[in-house]
């Protein structure tokens, strides 16, 4: 699943279905990696959370060079050869893809190790209660 992931957003990248910022990122570092990790962020404007893909832009670390996995993590999928980077720790974080609120607009902002547990409600203040989380590969 995680493979396949990463494969589609490294394509919608190449292809500027994520801006032309994160196009000219990719065609300029042929070494490149897109984060696809789902993360929470926080609009600066009205504060509605969203779950969004990271989508960060990482170049490999000097000293390391590339990290490029190739394959696919289900076991029943023999004939896949996608590309993948997992280890993200690395790569140096070059820039952040500018998420917009899907509510107003405003300007997202990742929430990098918060706590989902600990986040207030924009509209009252309260602690969010944390329902229904699924995980799955």
């Amino acid at each position: 699943m995680y493979p396949q992931l990463y494969q589609d957003v490294m394509n919608s990248a190449r292809e500027g279905k994520l801006g032309i910022k994160v196009k000219q990122f990719i065609i300029n570092n042929p070494h490149a990696a897109i984060d696809p990790k789902t993360v929470i962020a926080k609009c600066e404007k009205c504060g509605n959370y969203e779950a969004v893909p990271d989508l960060g832009m990482y170049l490999p670390k000097k000293e390391n060079g590339s990290l490029i996995h190739k394959g696919n993590w289900t076991v029943g999928d023999f004939d896949n050869k996608n590309e993948y980077v997992f280890e993200f720790d690395q790569y140096d974080l070059i820039d952040r893809y500018d998420h917009k609120c899907t509510s107003c607009g405003g300007r997202m902002q990742v929430l990098q190790d918060e706590d989902p547990e600990s986040l207030k409600c924009p509209a009252c203040g309260d602690e969010m209660v944390v329902r229904d989380v699924i995980m799955w590969d």
